[in-house]
């Protein structure tokens, strides 16, 4: 499971890059802070073991949004469609 932040940009140019790297995912919008300064931000949920094409999916997000980082976190978990 990866989890993916970046800001809200308020277009759907993320989301729909999102929809071309992965078959599902999760996205919650909601307000972070990048040094000192608070943002709308996104973060998308993606339950896969291919690290490198949720990193790819980071960089494009970056270039994509204008962002000077984007924040990816791998988590350790279980997870089972049911």
């Amino acid at each position: 499971m990866f989890k993916v932040y970046t800001e809200d940009t308020f277009s759907n140019d993320a989301r729909d890059i999102a929809a071309r790297h992965f078959d599902g995912f999760t996205l919650t919008r909601g307000v972070g802070c990048w040094r000192g300064t608070f943002e709308r931000s996104q973060m998308f949920e993606i339950d896969t073991q291919d690290g490198e094409r949720v990193y790819n999916f980071a960089r494009e997000l970056k270039t994509a949004l204008g962002q000077q980082a984007v924040l990816v976190v791998e988590v350790s978990s279980n997870s089972v469609l049911v």
